[in-house]
């Protein structure tokens, strides 16, 4: 509901003064922005069991646990044991009591089977050197109908790029992601490739997308809507 949304955005203070912030920057109050857009894709409400996969210090983690209260729980991981020690600070000087704090592996987040009703990789995709593993792992994880949402970017000059090369500069876009997802089972509900502007900059629209998928049922066949159908693309990578 709107109230619970207007509440997890307030609670992002919280999360901001337990991360030693004194002012929220342009790029934050992007972000901040885009939680209700998050939100939604995710079908985040209370008692709901979310994964926020590649975590990091736990922003997102931290706002999706304030939308699942009561009864609902975060499992936050990563591979970075540095970020997972500031999480668990955060998680501490915030009184947050439903995020559980998981160190994954590069090819496996280490998530119970069968538990999850949605999952979130923010701005971490890339970096995902084991993607189909993981994606095999994190739709084990998820409920039959639970949704995987991944939010990335990709600039302009980079969007003929090939895997590597945008990889590398730490973007990817959507076209393979949506290729990785189809290969793993998932079937794509959504694609927004005007999610959010790039690094906080308005004047940078559409850098940011954002893929809903759905964990369907064992056995049930993949299917992509017509409106977000990969094109053949000769890049590689």
């Amino acid at each position: 509901s709107l109230t619970r949304t207007l509440a997890a955005i307030a609670f992002v203070g919280v999360s901001f003064v337990a991360q030693g912030q004194a002012q929220i920057t342009t790029e934050d109050q992007v972000r901040l922005k885009a939680l209700p857009v998050l939100f939604k894709a995710l079908d985040a409400r209370p008692g709901a069991r979310i994964a926020d996969v590649g975590s990091g210090d736990g922003f997102y983690s931290l706002q999706i646990a304030a939308i699942v209260a009561p009864g609902g729980r975060v499992t936050a991981t990563d591979i970075d044991e540095k970020a997972l020690t500031k999480l668990k600070a955060n998680i501490e000087s915030g009184k947050v009591t439903n995020v559980d704090v998981v160190q994954g592996r590069a090819d496996d987040p280490l998530l119970e089977a069968n538990t999850f009703d949605a999952a979130l990789i923010r701005n971490a995709y890339h970096e995902m050197t084991e993607h189909q593993a993981m994606l095999r792992h994190i739709r084990e994880a998820l409920k039959p109908g639970g949704r995987l949402v991944i939010a990335d970017r990709v600039f302009k000059n980079q969007r003929e790029a090939n895997r590597s090369e945008q990889t590398a500069v730490h973007q990817l876009s959507p076209e393979f992601v949506e290729a990785d997802l189809l290969a793993a089972g998932f079937q794509i509900r959504s694609l927004n490739k005007s999610f959010e502007p790039a690094d906080g900059n308005p004047a940078n629209p559409g850098a940011y997308w954002l893929i809903v998928a759905i964990a369907p049922a064992k056995g049930a066949p993949t299917s992509v809507l017509p409106s977000t159908t990969p094109t053949p693309s000769t890049r590689g990578g």
